[in-house]
């Protein structure tokens, strides 16, 4: 026999009223996201970063000197 048991029940009340709300709360769908709006598209040319083709391409099209 265990010293200092409750008799009434209320441990096990509680206890089964816990495991009940943390079992709501897994069955419950889970929160909707947030639907964000797109960029503005064509914000202007993009940058075009320097490379071997690159060099190659303006040194053919352009008449400045390049290394």
């Amino acid at each position: 026999m265990l010293t200092g048991a409750t008799y009434v029940g209320t441990y096990g009340d509680g206890l089964r009223d816990k495991i009940e709300k943390h079992i709501d709360r897994l069955a419950a769908p889970p929160p909707s996201k947030v639907i964000k709006a797109l960029p503005v598209p064509g914000d202007g040319p993009k940058k075009r970063r320097g490379g071997k083709r690159y060099v190659s391409l303006s040194l053919q099209t352009d008449l400045s000197s390049h290394p």
